[in-house]
């Protein structure tokens, strides 16, 4: 069964207790791990967002300013491969179906919003914007 890794438990460990559920449970499942991306500061931020890879300075990842914990984690399959598009959305097929199981049974309060899908319609192809990493609280 995959575990996580030290690093991974560090990043998870600073994210809101209801994403630490998901993910505590999605791990049974499918191996992955928390990128470094998810908690971040005002400087990284603002990189990210010069940098193209973030749309907002409101970012969800950012702890210590609006809120204590992050409300936003960024994982990718594990092993890593960055052109392997079809198993991020694997990923988050999985993510986004445990997070609405536990929400329906209670165990969570959460709803979330993957990258892949900002819209929440089933279509991929109709943003503009992707960031298959991301999932956050809405």
């Amino acid at each position: 069964m995959p575990k996580f890794s030290k690093k991974s438990l560090e990043y998870l460990s600073k994210c809101h207790p209801d994403i630490i559920i998901v993910c505590n449970e999605l791990i049974k499942y499918v191996d992955f791990t928390v990128l470094p991306s998810t908690i971040r500061t005002i400087e990284e931020q603002k990189k990210f967002v010069a940098e193209g890879k973030s749309k907002t300075m409101d970012s969800k990842h950012l702890i210590g300013v609006k809120r204590d914990k992050s409300d936003a984690i960024d994982i990718t399959p594990y092993p890593i491969n960055w052109s392997d598009k079809e198993r991020a959305c694997y990923l988050a097929g999985w993510f986004l179906a445990i997070a609405k199981q536990l929400f329906n049974f209670g165990v969570i309060k959460s709803r979330f919003r993957w990258g892949g899908d900002w819209n929440q319609n089933n279509n991929f192809k109709d943003e503009t914007f992707l960031d298959p990493e991301h999932f956050e609280r809405i």
